[in-house]
């Protein structure tokens, strides 16, 4: 994000202060638009006032941007996050629900049985049947992929959704819980998504992270 806002205020108001802790403060926007960099609307608060103001407005998004550069501990990012999540779902602008038309679709797939993450609308289960998974080539003993083989015929593997296993699915997809739709949040620059790439660029080796 461009500093350009720093220099006005600089430029207006003289240099910019630090807190107790040594921390320079940091320059709000007080109606909240961050291209609106008149002076007028700008104000220097240290971070712990930052990240209050922020909170106050239920501003979520920017809160866990502040609480990551605060270094606070996940706990803390994580539950700021839930209501994040919570506050966009209820308005349905999460990108797991696109309104309330997407959100009638996805839960009427999930009845009906006909989501991509159930039985064998999920794309496992192909590679599972034509036994071109890597759970069946040459890795194990003849026994393990024949026990393989086995519950993907009868239905029973794990991976192919069998009424149990896709009643579990339906109900976390239903409430929220299903680990495919969990949200990481990287503690170091607060970067949130819901997918294995997060924990390729962030967490141990986001580029924010302290050595």
């Amino acid at each position: 994000m461009s500093n350009k806002y720093r220099t006005i205020y600089k430029k207006h108001y003289g240099p910019i202060p630090f807190d107790d802790d040594g921390r320079t403060y940091e320059i709000h926007h007080i109606d909240g638009d961050h291209e609106n960099n008149e002076p007028s609307n700008l104000i220097a608060v240290s971070i712990k006032e930052h990240y209050l103001i922020h909170l106050d407005q239920g501003d979520y998004a920017s809160c866990i941007k502040i609480l990551a550069r605060m270094r606070a501990d996940k706990q803390t990012i994580s539950e700021i996050a839930r209501k994040h999540n919570a506050k966009r779902i209820e308005a349905g602008t999460h990108n797991w629900i696109g309104g309330e038309q997407q959100r009638a679709l996805q839960n009427k797939r999930v009845a009906d049985g006909t989501h991509q993450w159930l039985g064998d609308k999920n794309p496992v289960y192909k590679l599972l049947e034509n036994g071109r998974h890597p759970f069946l080539g040459e890795v194990g003993s003849n026994r393990a992929k024949t026990i393989q083989h086995r519950r993907v015929a009868d239905g029973t593997h794990h991976l192919l959704s069998g009424d149990i296993q896709r009643e579990s699915h339906r109900k976390k997809l239903t409430d929220g819980t299903h680990h495919m739709i969990k949200t990481h949040i990287c503690p170091h620059c607060g970067k949130q998504g819901k997918s294995a790439v997060m924990f390729r660029y962030h967490f141990d080796k986001c580029k924010h992270k302290q050595n």
